[in-house]
């Protein structure tokens, strides 16, 4: 440390090399785990194929893989939204939960902890029947399927709550997704039925990451929520309700 410096200093200034040594001592050793707690603002939260995935190519750049099975989201993958006042948030790809994550089914411990390591959490919902899957590689839209969305919301909330109640408790926002692949009116309907059962303390919004569909609306909403948890920065402007921007893709609307 210093030593060394100051026999580095002498050896320049008065001699070509030291001609002096002093014995060393032994130093400190230990191993240590870092663990990042934080890597996202939010993180979309949801059981396998929901279509988290594509939801996050809609709001950011980022290109998480997408295919038509599940479990293709193996790691979290972070996107960036960004705004039309130049303000971002972060938003996480957090892999599919499965019934009995908490007993570490599926990797569950592994997934879990990413869970935990955001502020906010947007549990994606497929609100599309079996039916209408269907019908989507044939003729076109089907029936929506509220209460196969709520079990799955029922799953994922008793899943967070076992394996943690601090995460369980964290400030959250629904999201019925694959609206492309639902008809309009039965995704009304749809819609209503789930707010009408989560109360009106618990924000439900529809989204199509392959129409954009409610994807501006989103990403309004997970800031507003980011921005409670984290609290406004001292310089930030007053621009809650602008949406996400984009280099490639629709315009923003401010």
């Amino acid at each position: 440390g210093n030593l060394a410096q100051s026999a580095l200093n002498q050896a320049r200034a008065r001699r070509s090399q030291p001609r002096f040594r002093q014995p060393g001592e032994h130093g400190e050793e230990k191993h240590v785990l870092l663990e990042l707690k934080t890597i996202a603002d939010c993180g979309l939260c949801a059981m396998p194929n929901a279509g988290k995935s594509s939801l996050l190519r809609a709001l950011s750049r980022a290109k998480p893989a997408v295919a038509s099975y599940p479990f293709t989201t193996l790691r979290p993958m972070v996107g960036t939204v960004e705004y039309t006042d130049y303000q971002r948030i972060t938003v996480a790809d957090i892999p599919g939960l499965i019934e009995g994550a908490h007993m570490d089914r599926g990797l569950g411990h592994e997934f879990l902890r990413h869970v935990e390591r955001t502020r906010v959490l947007c549990y994606v919902l497929d609100a599309a029947s079996p039916e209408a899957g269907a019908a989507a590689g044939g003729v076109g839209r089907g029936p929506a399927d509220p209460w196969g969305a709520l079990e799955a919301l029922r799953v994922l909330r008793e899943e967070l709550r076992l394996y943690s109640g601090e995460v369980a408790a964290k400030p959250f926002l629904v999201v019925l997704n694959k609206a492309d692949l639902v008809e309009p009116a039965d995704m009304l309907r749809a819609l209503g039925h789930v707010r009408e059962a989560l109360g009106p303390g618990v924000e439900v919004l529809v989204t199509s990451a392959v129409t954009g569909e409610g994807v501006p609306e989103l990403a309004v909403s997970l800031r507003e929520m980011a921005s409670r948890e984290a609290g406004p920065p001292a310089d930030a402007p007053a621009a809650a309700g602008s949406a996400p921007g984009h280099a490639q893709g629709p315009p923003a609307v401010a």
